[in-house]
């Protein structure tokens, strides 16, 4: 089985479980993952997940639908505003970028489900130059505001920051 694979089945036990729900954040590994996100999506959990650039998908309308032509991640990054966020301050600056975001859905999704399922994707534009665009896949709820999506995603950079602390890196 695949990461993703396994990764899907470990957090179907842990709901089985009842533990406690909350966000699941990605790398993306398992966010270009589209039966992992449906696992998470039918399991009833939410998540932030990190995509590739060349990911496929379509802009939402209103009530969900696909409009337009298939599109990239890359090129939506062409057509979106950013907005400078700060979502924690660091020891020696607070930690930001620019973020832009636009309602899609992602093409890899149809092979799950014949209805579309339309989740944010997020496009982060670093002030530094030497860091390159990230993109991810939020299912928080179209009236989430943009803070909230930020600061949910950045929470991996927390975990991540915390399991290479721990591993002494």
């Amino acid at each position: 089985k695949t990461k993703p694979e396994l990764a899907a089945e470990m957090i179907q036990s842990a709901v089985k479980t009842q533990a406690s729900q909350g966000i699941v954040l990605a790398d993306c590994a398992y966010g270009n993952n589209g039966g992992f996100r449906y696992a998470l999506r039918e399991n009833g959990l939410g998540y932030s997940v990190d995509i590739l650039g060349s990911t496929k998908m379509w802009r939402a309308d209103a009530q969900g639908r696909r409009r337009g032509p298939v599109s990239t991640a890359e090129s939506f990054a062409r057509r979106v505003c950013f907005r400078r966020c700060t979502w924690t301050e660091g020891t020696k600056r607070e930690l930001a970028s620019r973020f832009g975001f636009v309602r899609v859905v992602v093409q890899s999704d149809l092979a799950y489900s014949s209805e579309p399922h339309p989740v944010w994707l997020g496009i982060e534009y670093p002030f530094d130059e030497e860091e390159s665009i990230g993109y991810f896949l939020s299912s928080l709820p179209s009236t989430s505001t943009t803070i909230e999506r930020v600061r949910t995603h950045k929470s991996r950079w927390r975990t991540e920051r915390m399991y290479q602390d721990l591993k002494g890196v």
